[in-house]
C-alpha cells in the first residue's frame, strides 16, 4: 500500500504542474470545456464544429470534472490517473497476493499515459473490466463493461476482447461460446446507442466519419502520416515494459496453459495494431494489463535492473537528437531529469523495491525540471492565457489556431482578420498594434514559431 500511495502522490504532482500541451490532450480538454459551458452533452464540439474523432464518454467525465472543480490541467487529467489506478486494483483482485498491479504501474507506458489527458486510460479500465468479467463467466456483466469500454475510444475494444475469447474458446472450451455472443450483442447495444442518438439528431455524417474514417480508415491507411513497418510496436512494447524487461522476456519465454486468456489478449493486441497501417505508440496500452499478469509470477532479475537505466536515456536522447534547437536552459533541465532517475536507479540495485518508481520518477521529472519551469516556450498556452484575461471577443488566422489556445482562452474563437483583437503568426498588421508576442515552439505544427496578438488602433 505505501508503493501505491507513493505513486500516486508523484503522479498527482505530474499532472498539475505543467500546462496542456497541443495536440490530443488540448482537443480533448477544449471539447469538455465547451460542453460544460454549453449544456450540449450529447455532440463534442470544438470551437464551434463538430469533433467526430471520438465517442463522448471522456468528454462527459472530463467536462463533468470541469463544472464542479472549474478547468485546470488537474481537472484535464485526473481521469486519467484515476482510471490506471482503477486497472490496477483490477489486476490486483484478479489473483490472491498477486503482484501484476505493482508490475502494471511500473511499467512506462502506464505511467506516462496516466499523466496524459486522453482516453486510452479509460478504455483500458472497461476493456480490462470486461476480461475479468468474462474470465469469471459473468458474460451480461461483461457485455455492459465492454459496451462501455466503446463509448470511452470506439469499437476496438470490442474486437479485441471478442477475438481473444473466441481464440480461447476454440482451442480450451468451446461451451463458452454462448456467454461470448451475449456479452458481444450487449455491448454493441451499449456502445452503439450513443452512435444511435447522433443519427436520430440528422448528425449521419459524424457517425459516418466516425466509422469510416477514425475506425476502418485506420487499419487501411496511414492517417496524418502515422505509419510504420509490421515490427513497428516490438521496440515500443519493450520500451513500455521498462524496468520489468526481465520478468517479460521471462514470461514470454513459455506458454502457461493457467494464463491462456492472457497470452492470447496480449498476442490479439499487438496482432491487430501491428498489421493496421495507422501506428501510434500508446495503440499498445491494452495489452499491458494482459504482460502484467503474465509476468506477475516471475522473479526480479538483473536484467530487470538493467533495463531500468534505459530511462536514464531518455532526456540524454531529447538532448541529441533536439540539441541543437533548444535552448541551454531546457538542456540543463533534461539533464537534471536524467540525473534524478539515474540516482535513484543506483538506489535499486541495492533496493528492489525502489525499482517500481522508476517510472514515476522519470515523469515526475520530466513535468517537474522541463515541462514546467519552461512555460514560457510555449507560445500558444501563453496567448490563451493572456487573451482570457485581456481580449474579450479574439478571432485568429486559420494557422495560428491552436486547441490549447482555444482551452485556455476558454471559449470559442472566431477564424479570420475582422475582430478587435487578432491572433497570427504575421509580424504586421495594418491598422493593428501588436499588444502579445512569444516565441517557442509549437507542437500543434511542430516547428519552432513567433505567436503575436494584434488589437485594432
Amino acid at each position: 500500500m505505501l508503493k501505491i500511495s507513493i505513486i500516486v502522490i508523484a503522479l498527482a504532482i505530474a499532472i498539475s504542474v505543467y500546462p496542456i500541451l497541443d495536440m490530443d490532450e488540448a482537443w480533448y480538454a477544449s471539447v469538455s470545456l465547451r460542453m460544460a459551458k454549453t449544456g450540449n452533452w450529447l455532440i463534442p464540439n470544438f470551437n464551434g464544429t463538430p469533433f467526430p474523432t471520438k465517442p463522448p464518454l471522456w468528454f462527459w467525465i472530463t467536462g463533468f470534472t470541469f463544472k464542479i472543480f472549474g478547468p485546470s490541467e488537474i481537472s484535464a487529467r485526473i481521469w486519467a490517473l484515476l482510471f490506471t489506478l482503477f486497472t490496477a486494483y483490477l489486476l490486483r483482485a484478479w489473483y490472491r497476493k498477486s503482484k501484476a498491479h505493482i508490475i502494471f504501474l511500473s511499467c512506462l507506458m502506464p505511467i506516462l499515459l496516466a499523466c496524459v489527458g486522453r482516453m486510452d486510460s479509460a478504455m483500458v479500465f472497461f476493456l480490462t473490466l470486461a476480461f475479468l468479467l468474462g474470465y469469471r463467466e459473468k458474460w451480461l456483466s461483461a457485455g455492459i463493461a465492454l459496451g462501455v469500454s466503446v463509448l470511452a475510444k470506439g469499437p476496438v475494444s470490442v474486437a479485441i476482447w471478442g477475438i481473444t475469447f473466441i481464440i480461447y474458446a476454440l482451442i480450451y472450451d468451446r461451451r463458452i461460446i454462448k456467454g461470448i455472443v451475449l456479452s458481444g450483442l450487449i455491448a454493441v447495444l451499449i456502445g452503439g446507442s450513443w452512435f444511435a442518438l447522433l443519427y436520430l439528431e440528422g448528425m449521419k455524417d459524424m457517425v459516418k466519419y466516425f466509422l469510416l474514417h477514425e475506425n476502418l480508415a485506420r487499419i487501411r491507411t496511414g492517417l496524418e502520416g502515422h505509419t510504420g513497418p509490421l515490427y513497428y510496436y516490438l521496440p515500443i512494447l519493450l520500451m513500455g515494459a521498462v524496468p520489468n524487461l526481465g520478468k517479460l522476456l521471462k514470461g514470454l519465454s513459455y506458454w502457461n496453459r493457467d494464463k491462456a486468456l492472457f497470452y492470447i489478449w496480449f498476442l490479439v493486441v499487438l496482432t491487430i495494431f501491428s498489421i493496421a497501417k495507422t501506428k501510434l505508440p500508446h495503440y499498445i496500452l491494452p495489452l499491458y494489463p494482459a504482460l502484467a499478469l503474465i509476468m506477475e509470477q516471475e522473479r526480479e532479475s538483473l536484467w530487470d535492473w538493467l533495463s531500468g537505466g534505459i530511462l536514464i536515456l531518455i532526456p540524454l536522447a531529447i538532448i541529441h537528437f533536439f540539441g541543437g534547437k533548444l535552448p541551454e536552459e531546457l538542456k540543463k533541465g533534461l539533464f537534471l531529469s536524467s540525473f534524478s532517475v539515474g540516482v535513484l536507479w543506483a538506489i535499486s540495485l541495492y533496493l528492489k523495491g525502489a525499482r517500481v518508481f522508476l517510472s514515476t520518477a522519470l515523469a515526475l521529472s520530466l513535468a517537474l525540471l522541463v515541462l514546467s519551469p519552461f512555460k514560457s516556450f510555449y507560445p500558444h498556452y501563453l496567448a490563451g492565457v493572456f487573451a482570457h484575461e485581456r481580449c474579450p471577443e479574439l478571432w485568429s488566422t486559420k494557422k495560428a489556431l491552436a486547441p490549447s489556445t482555444v482551452f485556455y482562452y476558454g471559449k470559442d474563437i472566431k477564424i479570420g482578420e475582422k475582430g478587435k483583437w487578432i491572433l497570427s503568426y504575421r509580424e504586421e498588421i495594418p491598422g493593428y498594434k501588436k499588444i502579445f508576442e512569444s516565441e517557442g515552439f509549437s507542437l500543434y505544427n511542430g516547428k519552432w514559431i513567433t505567436l503575436r496578438i494584434f488589437k485594432k488602433r
